[in-house]
């Protein structure tokens, strides 16, 4: 004889109340909810997966490159070692490459919510430069070598503003802006081989 039978006890039985039509829809509202959730999350991480190169990579090294223009620039313009006419150069270098770097980083801003930072801005510089120009100053040929290597990083600014062009091939905003910096570049390059 059993435990049950000795006792009397009986186990108990699980009643379950019968569903209401609106309860069930709500269930399943609910779950279509949650897949619908599910699937959104599984194609943005798809999409950023399967996105064209990092366009914010290219775009920090051209503004860091037209920072670093600006701020060798300064330095020239501020140089008490360079001619009036080295100082008066470097003054146009900088406003133009300080504009064409303000019109990237405002474009940043604006369309990938994320303007460039201010380590990303001095990623390009070069403490070679500023060491040469210091010697430059020592041996009175702070105008040669600071034409040298303004014109040097020009050319490599236009060089990566052309091997990084066909990557924001989906911004034609940002390629007029790009446009528009490496002719003034261009511009710039004239100016100073006629220096």
């Amino acid at each position: 004889m059993g435990p049950e039978q000795q006792y009397g006890y009986q186990p108990q039985q699980r009643y379950t109340q019968p569903q209401d039509p609106a309860t069930r829809r709500r269930k399943i509202i609910l779950i279509v909810i949650g897949v619908f959730a599910v699937l959104t999350v599984i194609v943005i991480v798809l999409s950023s997966l399967l996105a064209p190169p990092n366009i914010r990579l290219d775009l920090v090294k051209i503004a860091a490159q037209q920072n670093e223009i600006a701020r060798v620039a300064a330095l020239g313009a501020s140089s008490e070692d360079a001619r009036t006419s080295t100082q008066n150069l470097a003054s146009t270098v900088k406003s133009v490459s300080l504009s064409n770097f303000i019109s990237i980083d405002t474009w940043a801003d604006k369309k990938l919510s994320a303007g460039i930072s201010d380590s990303e801005a001095t990623s390009a510089e070069n403490e070679n430069t500023d060491n040469a120009l210091t010697e430059a100053g020592a041996s009175n040929k702070y105008g040669d070598v600071f034409t040298e290597a303004v014109e040097l990083l020009l050319e490599e600014a236009n060089n990566q503003i052309a091997a990084s062009f066909s990557t924001f091939s989906a911004y034609p905003d940002l390629q007029a802006i790009l446009n528009e910096t490496g002719e003034n570049n261009k511009l710039l390059l004239e100016a100073v081989a006629n220096q």
